[in-house]
């Protein structure tokens, strides 16, 4: 078997580093274990691009319907971005996904498929539209070549 590709950036969502994300969206606050996704898309804004043969494993679990409906995952500029879909249940797993980028894409975007509040579900008086709970992502793949 080949060898692992190389752990690039581990991303706790709850605190990320600032030298490894520049800005989240699409996220609630900071839950101690990670956050929730309020809305349809959840874009993470990275400080440096992705390879070009990036790995992106997930540490996340799905809300509600979500956890029967793919998941959309983007790298990259709307427009410009690649993708591939991913299922998750409604516990905790790693999902694993490798794309090809053109080495300057800095973002990873979710698109959540059924955002919905737990207070229409009946359960408390929660209004943010939840669809993933993000623990951790780890980007692996050969690290960019250096400018010249």
């Amino acid at each position: 078997l080949p060898a692992p590709a190389p752990v690039l950036a581990r991303i706790s969502v709850a605190t990320p580093d600032p030298a490894l994300v520049t800005k989240l969206e699409g996220m609630s606050g900071n839950e101690g274990w990670g956050r929730w996704s309020d809305g349809e898309r959840v874009t993470i804004h990275l400080a440096r691009p992705l390879p070009r043969r990036a790995g992106i494993m997930l540490r996340a679990r799905a809300f509600g319907d979500n956890a029967t409906l793919p998941f959309r995952l983007e790298l990259g500029a709307p427009g410009q971005a690649v993708g591939k879909e991913f299922r998750l249940g409604g516990g905790i797993q790693t999902v694993g996904l490798h794309l090809d980028t053109d080495g300057n894409a800095r973002s990873i975007t979710i698109v959540v498929p059924h955002p919905v509040t737990p207070a229409s579900l009946g359960q408390g008086t929660d209004a943010r539209r939840l669809g993933i709970a993000l623990e951790e992502v780890t980007i692996t793949g050969a690290a960019p070549a250096a400018a010249p």
